[in-house]
Protein backbone atom coordinates (compact mmCIF):
# COMPACT_ATOMS: atom_id res chain seq x y z
CA UNK A 1 0.00 0.00 0.00
CA UNK A 2 1.30 3.38 -1.16
CA UNK A 3 0.63 6.20 1.44
CA UNK A 4 0.99 9.53 2.00
CA UNK A 5 1.01 11.48 5.43
CA UNK A 6 -0.73 15.10 6.13
CA UNK A 7 0.53 15.95 9.07
CA UNK A 8 2.27 18.52 11.32
CA UNK A 9 5.71 18.04 12.67
CA UNK A 10 5.26 16.68 15.75
CA UNK A 11 7.00 13.99 17.68
CA UNK A 12 3.34 12.41 17.86
CA UNK A 13 3.12 12.16 14.08
CA UNK A 14 6.79 11.08 13.99
CA UNK A 15 5.48 7.84 15.54
CA UNK A 16 2.78 7.51 13.28
CA UNK A 17 4.80 7.56 10.75
CA UNK A 18 7.15 5.36 12.09
CA UNK A 19 4.33 2.80 12.50
CA UNK A 20 2.91 3.28 8.39
CA UNK A 21 6.23 2.42 7.52
CA UNK A 22 5.54 -1.16 8.83
CA UNK A 23 2.55 -1.83 7.00
CA UNK A 24 3.23 -0.40 3.95
CA UNK A 25 4.89 1.54 1.73
CA UNK A 26 5.23 5.50 3.45
CA UNK A 27 6.27 7.15 -0.23
CA UNK A 28 6.32 10.63 1.49
CA UNK A 29 4.90 13.26 4.48
CA UNK A 30 3.72 16.46 4.28
CA UNK A 31 4.33 18.55 7.04
CA UNK A 32 2.45 21.67 7.83
CA UNK A 33 3.34 24.56 10.50
CA UNK A 34 -0.45 25.20 10.47
CA UNK A 35 -0.31 29.01 10.29
CA UNK A 36 -3.68 29.95 9.46
CA UNK A 37 -3.43 33.74 8.26
CA UNK A 38 -5.62 36.15 10.33
CA UNK A 39 -5.93 33.94 13.64
CA UNK A 40 -6.45 35.42 16.50
CA UNK A 41 -4.36 34.02 19.74
CA UNK A 42 -5.61 33.50 23.19
CA UNK A 43 -4.33 36.38 24.99
CA UNK A 44 -5.52 38.51 22.10
CA UNK A 45 -9.34 37.22 22.50
CA UNK A 46 -9.35 37.31 26.23
CA UNK A 47 -8.39 40.59 28.66
CA UNK A 48 -5.57 40.14 30.80
CA UNK A 49 -6.90 38.58 34.24
CA UNK A 50 -8.95 36.23 31.89
CA UNK A 51 -5.78 35.00 29.99
CA UNK A 52 -3.97 34.76 33.00
CA UNK A 53 -6.48 32.01 34.25
CA UNK A 54 -6.25 30.37 30.45
CA UNK A 55 -2.80 29.76 31.17
CA UNK A 56 -2.79 28.90 34.73
CA UNK A 57 -5.74 26.24 34.75
CA UNK A 58 -4.60 24.89 31.32
CA UNK A 59 -0.64 24.41 32.76
CA UNK A 60 -1.99 20.69 33.72
CA UNK A 61 -2.92 19.78 29.71
CA UNK A 62 -0.14 21.96 28.67
CA UNK A 63 2.69 20.19 30.62
CA UNK A 64 0.93 16.66 30.10
CA UNK A 65 0.71 17.48 26.11
CA UNK A 66 4.97 18.39 26.17
CA UNK A 67 5.43 15.54 28.31
CA UNK A 68 3.82 13.35 25.58
CA UNK A 69 5.78 14.06 22.99
CA UNK A 70 9.10 14.16 25.32
CA UNK A 71 7.89 10.57 25.40
CA UNK A 72 7.57 9.98 21.70
CA UNK A 73 10.85 12.42 21.09
CA UNK A 74 12.87 9.65 22.71
CA UNK A 75 11.51 6.58 21.14
CA UNK A 76 11.87 7.73 17.52
CA UNK A 77 14.22 10.70 17.48
CA UNK A 78 13.17 12.11 14.33
CA UNK A 79 10.66 11.09 11.51
CA UNK A 80 11.54 7.65 9.44
CA UNK A 81 13.82 8.52 6.12
CA UNK A 82 11.23 9.36 3.66
CA UNK A 83 10.49 12.11 1.58
CA UNK A 84 9.59 15.20 3.11
CA UNK A 85 7.71 18.51 2.34
CA UNK A 86 7.09 21.93 4.67
CA UNK A 87 4.27 24.01 3.47
CA UNK A 88 3.25 26.64 6.20
CA UNK A 89 -0.31 25.02 5.87
CA UNK A 90 -1.64 22.01 4.69
CA UNK A 91 -3.79 23.64 1.65
CA UNK A 92 -0.69 24.86 0.75
CA UNK A 93 -0.40 24.19 -3.49
CA UNK A 94 2.84 22.17 -3.15
CA UNK A 95 0.56 19.53 -1.18
CA UNK A 96 -2.22 19.14 -4.25
CA UNK A 97 1.42 19.12 -6.28
CA UNK A 98 2.93 16.02 -4.19
CA UNK A 99 0.27 14.27 -4.41
CA UNK A 100 0.08 14.70 -8.01
CA UNK A 101 3.60 13.53 -7.93
CA UNK A 102 3.65 10.73 -5.48
CA UNK A 103 0.10 8.77 -6.99
CA UNK A 104 -0.73 7.11 -3.70
CA UNK A 105 -2.87 4.45 -2.75
CA UNK A 106 -4.28 6.16 0.27
CA UNK A 107 -3.71 9.90 1.72
CA UNK A 108 -3.73 10.08 5.50
CA UNK A 109 -4.62 13.29 6.78
CA UNK A 110 -3.74 13.75 11.00
CA UNK A 111 -2.75 17.28 12.96
CA UNK A 112 -3.26 19.60 10.49
CA UNK A 113 -5.75 22.96 9.81
CA UNK A 114 -9.08 21.89 8.20
CA UNK A 115 -8.62 20.80 4.26
CA UNK A 116 -10.04 23.09 1.65
CA UNK A 117 -12.69 21.89 -0.59
CA UNK A 118 -10.14 21.95 -3.57
CA UNK A 119 -7.28 20.06 -1.66
CA UNK A 120 -10.15 17.46 -0.34
CA UNK A 121 -11.13 17.17 -4.18
CA UNK A 122 -7.31 16.76 -5.07
CA UNK A 123 -6.75 14.33 -2.68
CA UNK A 124 -10.03 11.90 -3.27
CA UNK A 125 -9.26 12.70 -7.16
CA UNK A 126 -5.13 11.22 -7.45
CA UNK A 127 -5.50 8.86 -4.96
CA UNK A 128 -6.82 5.16 -5.07
CA UNK A 129 -8.93 4.79 -2.05
CA UNK A 130 -9.25 8.18 -0.86
CA UNK A 131 -8.56 10.21 2.19
CA UNK A 132 -8.85 9.07 5.71
CA UNK A 133 -8.39 11.26 8.95
CA UNK A 134 -7.33 9.92 11.65
CA UNK A 135 -9.36 11.85 14.63
CA UNK A 136 -8.29 10.66 18.64
CA UNK A 137 -11.81 11.22 19.61
CA UNK A 138 -14.92 8.92 19.29
CA UNK A 139 -16.84 10.64 16.22
CA UNK A 140 -19.79 10.99 16.28
CA UNK A 141 -20.10 11.24 20.05
CA UNK A 142 -17.66 13.42 20.73
CA UNK A 143 -15.48 15.90 17.95
CA UNK A 144 -13.85 19.14 17.34
CA UNK A 145 -10.84 20.25 19.69
CA UNK A 146 -8.18 20.87 21.22
CA UNK A 147 -8.59 17.88 22.67
CA UNK A 148 -11.43 15.98 22.79
CA UNK A 149 -9.90 13.44 25.58
CA UNK A 150 -10.49 16.36 27.80
CA UNK A 151 -13.22 17.04 26.75
CA UNK A 152 -14.72 14.16 28.31
CA UNK A 153 -12.86 14.74 31.39
CA UNK A 154 -14.30 18.07 31.21
CA UNK A 155 -18.08 16.81 30.63
CA UNK A 156 -17.53 13.58 33.21
CA UNK A 157 -18.18 11.19 29.90
CA UNK A 158 -15.05 8.28 30.09
CA UNK A 159 -16.77 6.09 28.19
CA UNK A 160 -16.46 8.28 25.17
CA UNK A 161 -12.42 8.40 25.46
CA UNK A 162 -11.33 6.69 21.93
CA UNK A 163 -10.38 7.30 18.76
CA UNK A 164 -11.91 7.27 14.94
CA UNK A 165 -11.02 6.67 11.59
CA UNK A 166 -12.74 8.50 8.82
CA UNK A 167 -12.75 9.31 5.24
CA UNK A 168 -12.61 12.97 5.32
CA UNK A 169 -15.24 15.34 4.05
CA UNK A 170 -15.75 18.88 4.52
CA UNK A 171 -17.12 18.95 8.05
CA UNK A 172 -15.18 19.09 11.31
CA UNK A 173 -14.73 15.20 11.68
CA UNK A 174 -18.21 14.51 10.16
CA UNK A 175 -16.93 12.07 7.48
CA UNK A 176 -18.25 8.32 6.59
CA UNK A 177 -17.10 6.29 9.38
CA UNK A 178 -14.55 3.61 8.85
CA UNK A 179 -13.42 2.10 12.87
CA UNK A 180 -14.44 3.12 15.99
CA UNK A 181 -12.94 2.05 19.44
CA UNK A 182 -13.06 3.11 23.21
CA UNK A 183 -9.32 2.95 24.42
CA UNK A 184 -9.24 0.49 26.67
CA UNK A 185 -8.53 2.68 30.45
CA UNK A 186 -8.12 1.73 34.28
CA UNK A 187 -8.74 5.11 35.58
CA UNK A 188 -6.28 5.36 37.32
CA UNK A 189 -3.73 6.84 34.65
CA UNK A 190 -2.09 10.31 35.18
CA UNK A 191 -2.93 12.66 32.50
CA UNK A 192 0.60 11.89 30.66
CA UNK A 193 -0.49 8.32 30.62
CA UNK A 194 -4.33 8.72 29.72
CA UNK A 195 -2.90 10.91 26.51
CA UNK A 196 -0.07 8.43 25.48
CA UNK A 197 -2.99 5.33 26.16
CA UNK A 198 -5.04 7.63 23.45
CA UNK A 199 -2.45 8.41 20.92
CA UNK A 200 -0.89 5.07 20.80
CA UNK A 201 -4.43 3.44 20.50
CA UNK A 202 -4.96 6.19 18.11
CA UNK A 203 -1.57 5.19 15.87
CA UNK A 204 -2.66 1.37 15.84
CA UNK A 205 -5.88 1.94 14.86
CA UNK A 206 -4.90 3.31 11.63
CA UNK A 207 -2.65 0.38 10.99
CA UNK A 208 -5.06 -1.84 11.46
CA UNK A 209 -8.02 0.14 9.40
CA UNK A 210 -5.57 0.85 6.79
CA UNK A 211 -4.43 -2.60 6.35
CA UNK A 212 -8.22 -3.39 6.08
CA UNK A 213 -8.81 -1.25 3.04
CA UNK A 214 -6.05 -2.65 1.28
CA UNK A 215 -7.28 -6.30 1.72
CA UNK A 216 -10.83 -4.89 0.39
CA UNK A 217 -12.71 -5.77 3.73
CA UNK A 218 -13.39 -2.11 5.15
CA UNK A 219 -16.90 -1.19 5.17
CA UNK A 220 -17.85 2.60 6.31
CA UNK A 221 -20.74 3.92 7.75
CA UNK A 222 -22.09 7.56 7.37
CA UNK A 223 -22.55 10.02 10.59
CA UNK A 224 -25.70 10.85 9.66
CA UNK A 225 -26.92 7.08 9.86
CA UNK A 226 -26.38 7.45 13.88
CA UNK A 227 -28.87 7.61 16.19
CA UNK A 228 -26.82 10.46 17.87
CA UNK A 229 -25.24 13.19 16.07
CA UNK A 230 -23.04 13.75 18.83
CA UNK A 231 -21.37 17.37 20.57
CA UNK A 232 -18.95 19.54 18.35
CA UNK A 233 -16.12 21.49 20.56
CA UNK A 234 -14.16 24.25 19.61
CA UNK A 235 -10.78 25.50 20.88
CA UNK A 236 -12.45 28.73 21.60
CA UNK A 237 -14.79 27.25 23.85
CA UNK A 238 -11.93 25.47 25.93
CA UNK A 239 -12.53 27.91 28.80
CA UNK A 240 -10.49 28.41 33.01
CA UNK A 241 -14.06 26.56 33.95
CA UNK A 242 -13.71 23.33 31.42
CA UNK A 243 -10.30 23.19 31.96
CA UNK A 244 -10.94 22.72 36.02
CA UNK A 245 -13.20 21.03 35.59
CA UNK A 246 -11.74 18.32 34.11
CA UNK A 247 -8.68 18.86 36.29
CA UNK A 248 -11.09 18.11 39.33
CA UNK A 249 -12.12 15.33 37.70
CA UNK A 250 -9.57 13.40 36.95
CA UNK A 251 -8.43 13.82 40.31
CA UNK A 252 -11.11 12.95 42.26
CA UNK A 253 -14.00 10.52 40.27
CA UNK A 254 -12.15 9.02 37.23
CA UNK A 255 -11.18 6.17 39.12
CA UNK A 256 -14.36 5.47 40.51
CA UNK A 257 -16.48 6.18 37.52
CA UNK A 258 -14.47 3.82 35.58
CA UNK A 259 -14.46 0.40 37.71
CA UNK A 260 -18.19 0.90 38.63
CA UNK A 261 -20.38 -1.69 36.07
CA UNK A 262 -22.30 1.52 34.82
CA UNK A 263 -19.07 2.47 32.60
CA UNK A 264 -19.24 -0.68 30.75
CA UNK A 265 -22.59 -0.77 30.74
CA UNK A 266 -22.17 2.82 28.78
CA UNK A 267 -19.73 1.76 26.57
CA UNK A 268 -21.55 -1.57 25.52
CA UNK A 269 -24.16 1.14 24.28
CA UNK A 270 -22.16 3.14 21.71
CA UNK A 271 -22.88 2.71 18.13
CA UNK A 272 -19.19 1.56 17.17
CA UNK A 273 -18.16 0.94 13.69
CA UNK A 274 -15.52 -2.67 14.33
CA UNK A 275 -13.35 -3.47 11.76
CA UNK A 276 -13.45 -6.55 10.04
CA UNK A 277 -10.27 -8.18 10.33
CA UNK A 278 -8.98 -11.67 9.36
CA UNK A 279 -7.62 -13.90 12.42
Amino acid sequence: MKMLLLTSDACNQWALAHRLTAIGDLVGIVFSENRIGGSVGVQERHRPLQYLAHVAFNWPFRKAWFQLLDSYRHQFQSAPNVPTWHVEEVNDPLTSQVIANLNPEVILVSGTNLLSRQLIVDANGLSRYGTLNLHTGLSPYIRGGPNCTNWCLATRRPWLIGNTVMWINEGIDSGDILATEVTPINGGETLLQLHRRVMDHAHYLTCRAITEVERGRATSKPQKSFSTSGDLYLTRDWSPKHMLRAYLYMRMRLRSDVLRQGFVDQQNELELVHLRESS
